[in-house]
């Protein structure tokens, strides 16, 4: 698989979709500019990718085949 694949973005509809949802109407590109830095901030990637790894993926078998290497 590609390593540079984006399987997961965000993009200005979504903000203003919950900005609908939210407050009820759309918000202006300055406030727009205002929560970018936030949301990335708030958005726990590392967390959300280990947990995931965490509760799928058989760590046994990962050990295991490490060690036939």
């Amino acid at each position: 698989m590609r390593t540079n694949k984006i399987f997961y973005s965000l993009n200005i509809k979504d903000i203003q979709t919950v900005a609908l949802d939210t407050l009820e109407r759309r918000l202006t590109n300055e406030e727009i500019k205002e929560i970018l830095d936030p949301i990335a901030d708030r958005i726990a990637w590392y967390d959300a990718i280990q947990d995931a790894i965490l509760s799928k993926i058989d760590r046994g078998a990962q050990k295991r085949n490490k060690e036939q290497t």
